[in-house]
């Protein structure tokens, strides 16, 4: 299927400089889009931004809660913030790829106006995803720094790191996600399923603990959430530095990521430019 709009590049050659240089051209408009999607998330939320930052929190209390004596050895203060952080990072992974499914057709009456490259599009639900997940950080932190169940120490400088490979890591899942959601209309309620059921399978508000003692122990190792949540939780929680291992599978999920992402942003963009 080829998107509506055919796209003409300023080149007579489809190359990925012509491709960017176009996009750096339209950049003013992924920042308005970007800006426009943040003020009607905002507006969604009563006009009240504290909100956005809360909610997860009131979420993740409510785990801690009920679930903190069963699954967190009865530290409410330490059970929080590892219920927090879960939902902070699980929440950008759904919304970077849930969220973008139907971004391609929303923006529809812009491609039929403007022939401007879709990743305009892409990347402004990219940098809004990012904006959020900037939020919760701060709430995470702020959490973690009063609740008492966390370990100060030199380990914390390394957060800045960690949560920067968290971002670049999942980022083109909104490329991937706003393609398939187009193309493969059909596949949007299995990728949100997949999501749902993605969120079951990964230790949010479970402990590490059990996942590497059952049959999910391979799957909880290659999964880039379980591993990006080690890599926030062991400085942040226990004060300790996380191990090579988590940024190395972390960092080839970054390469696959993007590696995908940009193939199958490149077969679409020529589809559309050969179709001019």
């Amino acid at each position: 299927m080829k998107l509506k709009g055919d796209y003409i590049l300023n080149g007579s050659v489809w190359t990925w400089d012509n491709y960017w240089a176009d996009f750096w051209r339209y950049r003013h408009l992924t920042a308005h889009l970007a800006s426009s999607s943040m003020r009607d998330k905002v507006r969604g939320a009563g006009g009240d931004l504290l909100w956005i930052i809360a909610h997860p929190l009131i979420l993740s209390g409510i785990f801690a809660v009920v679930f903190g004596n069963v699954f967190g050895g009865g530290n409410i203060a330490q059970f929080i913030v590892y219920v927090l952080s879960g939902i902070v990072v699980f929440e950008y992974f759904a919304g970077l790829l849930g969220g973008s499914l139907n971004v391609l057709t929303n923006a529809q009456p812009f491609l039929k106006q403007a022939r401007t490259p879709i990743v305009v599009y892409l990347l402004q639900h990219s940098i809004f995803q990012s904006v959020l997940f900037c939020y919760g950080i701060l709430g995470l932190i702020a959490v973690a720094a009063i609740s008492g169940g966390v370990k100060f120490g030199l380990s914390w400088a390394v957060l800045p790191v960690v949560f920067a490979l968290i971002a670049i890591t999942f980022a083109p899942l909104a490329i991937i996600g706003g393609l398939v959601g187009y193309k493969k209309k059909g596949l949007r309620p299995f990728i949100t399923y997949f999501v749902m059921v993605l969120y079951y399978l990964t230790p949010v508000f479970i402990a590490r603990d059990l996942f590497d003692s059952s049959a999910l122990k391979l799957f909880t190792f290659l999964n880039p959430i379980s591993q990006s949540l080690d890599l926030v939780r062991i400085p942040l929680i226990y004060g300790k530095l996380p191990d090579l291992v988590s940024f190395s599978v972390v960092g080839i999920w970054a390469i696959i990521l993007w590696s995908s992402a940009l193939l199958y942003l490149s077969t679409s963009e020529r589809i559309r430019f050969s179709a001019r």
